[in-house]
């Protein structure tokens, strides 16, 4: 995959942690470069070492600065309850309530599109979760731009802008791939002529909307923010005009209705499913009806979370002999 320029590499890692408790904050800027370029994320538990997720291997820091992979070394920085509670609110911008609709979902988006993911004590309203409560652990998924990692995508999309469906197992690269394409077909590029797209960015991952503003770019794009995917795309539909709707990670039933609907008016569809290869998406369900109800022609299957955003295969559904 392609990154924005070798000289931006590392301020991925390091916008990441701006809400982090101090003493954490300043041992997490001092680790190796090489370990924070690959670094995939930072994961923060109550009493237990800051740890630092890469493709393939976890690192710890020692309170010395120096980085170990040695679980059980003595001197491995810790993060305390009050530390982890510090940077709970520091990412809150000291008002937790106005994180509250996020916070109920497991996650704020942060400045730069970084995604931070929560535990703790589920606050219960009426059946359903409303918030959390006493965090104990936090996971920073590092939110990075790769510009080109759709190209094989649209050499097949500028031939003819079919229903194209990214099949991948989680941090594979799907979401940076579809990040790519909305850029690339909003603004006519590598495809015939601009293409008028609407993002549903449920999660916001896509677009990472932080303050009114999309932290990526994402070209001339319209985007519908944390709203659910049957809402967003029944009201693009009905009030923006779209030629071409993108969404991540599709699941329930009340997205698969609104996709068929959607594919009924005659709009594009780009989306993302969760499967470990291609042998793992056939044997699903959801397999035959994204094919034969939502009209999916283009099927991408994506490497493994070590090789993130490399294609494996491309296929055409109609193609495919079951």
């Amino acid at each position: 995959m392609y990154e924005k320029s070798a000289g931006t590499e590392n301020h991925y890692f390091d916008s990441a942690i701006y809400f982090l408790d101090e003493k954490i904050k300043n041992s997490l800027i001092q680790i190796p470069e090489n370990i924070k370029k690959n670094a995939q994320e930072i994961r923060l538990r109550t009493d237990k070492p800051v740890c630092i997720v890469c493709s393939d291997k976890n690192f710890f820091i020692k309170n010395s600065g120096l980085t170990t992979q040695n679980y059980h070394d003595n001197n491995i920085l810790k993060i305390d309850k009050n530390a982890l509670e510090k940077s709970f609110y520091s990412l809150c911008e000291y008002s937790v309530y106005s994180f509250e609709n996020q916070i109920s979902n497991g996650f704020i988006t942060a400045k730069d599109g970084h995604r931070i993911g929560l535990c703790g004590t589920a606050v219960i309203k009426n059946g359903e979760i409303s918030g959390i409560r006493e965090i104990t652990s936090m996971n920073i998924r590092i939110a990075k731009e790769f510009f080109g990692c759709s190209s094989g995508i649209m050499t097949v999309l500028n031939k003819a802008l079919e229903n194209t469906l990214i099949i991948g197992p989680p941090a594979s690269g799907k979401t940076s791939i579809l990040r790519d394409i909305a850029r690339n077909i909003s603004l006519g590029i590598n495809i015939q002529k601009p293409i008028k797209t609407v993002i549903i960015d449920e999660r916001c991952e896509i677009a990472g909307v932080s303050s009114n503003t999309s932290q990526f770019d994402i070209g001339l794009c319209d985007v519908m923010n944390a709203f659910p995917k049957y809402v967003g795309i029944e009201m693009a539909v009905r009030c923006l005009s779209p030629e071409c709707i993108i969404c991540d990670e599709i699941g329930g039933e009340s997205d698969i209705d609104e996709l068929i609907k959607c594919s009924n008016c005659g709009v594009n569809l780009i989306a993302s499913v969760h499967a470990k290869n291609k042998d793992d998406f056939f044997r699903k369900n959801i397999s035959k009806t994204l094919i034969s109800k939502c009209g999916f022609e283009n099927l991408v299957f994506l490497g493994s979370n070590k090789n993130a955003g490399e294609i494996n295969q491309i296929i055409k559904a109609s193609d495919f002999k079951k």
